[in-house]
């Protein structure tokens, strides 16, 4: 199995907006394994690809917050002022507990794992809602889920990958 990752490089999309596209689209690349439509049920596909979708756009906006932290003149837009409100309240939730228990302050990477799965989990329930259209798209691709795995398999002996 291959992936192939593709970024429209349109005009007036800046820099960091085709790196976020990119980094989100590697988050697909690498979540994607195990996804199988022929293994699951339609509810199953329709979530691990919910998930999987939320996963990807934290990532990429978890580089654009980095990006950002090194260029603060940078925009941002709506989706990653949500993104960074679930992010650092689960974080302030989280350094309250562990006061109020009397244990050691987070760290680094504690804070980024809790700030990530509250945002990742806030993008899910998002998507959840179908306001998107995920849910109706993934239903689509498991009913087709036939002639894509044809489709794969002959790509695959094309072109020997």
């Amino acid at each position: 199995m291959f992936n192939l990752i593709r970024v429209r490089t349109g005009e007036g999309r800046s820099p960091e907006e085709l790196a976020e596209t990119f980094v989100h689209e590697v988050g697909h690349a690498k979540h994607r394994m195990g996804i199988d439509p022929n293994r699951m049920s339609r509810d199953e596909f329709i979530e691990a690809r919910i998930r999987e979708e939320a996963r990807s756009e934290v990532v990429g906006y978890e580089m654009t917050r980095e990006w950002q932290s090194l260029h603060p003149q940078s925009t941002k837009d709506t989706s990653q002022y949500a993104y960074e409100k679930s992010y650092y309240d689960a974080v302030a939730w989280a350094k309250a507990d562990r006061r109020r228990a009397g244990e050691p302050p987070l760290t680094d990477a504690e804070r980024q794992r809790i700030g990530m799965a509250a945002s990742e989990e806030r993008q899910y329930q998002t998507y959840r809602l179908d306001t998107y259209g995920y849910v109706e798209d993934y239903g689509e691709a498991w009913d087709r889920r036939l002639l894509t795995t044809l489709s794969d398999t002959l790509s695959e002996l094309a072109f020997g990958l």
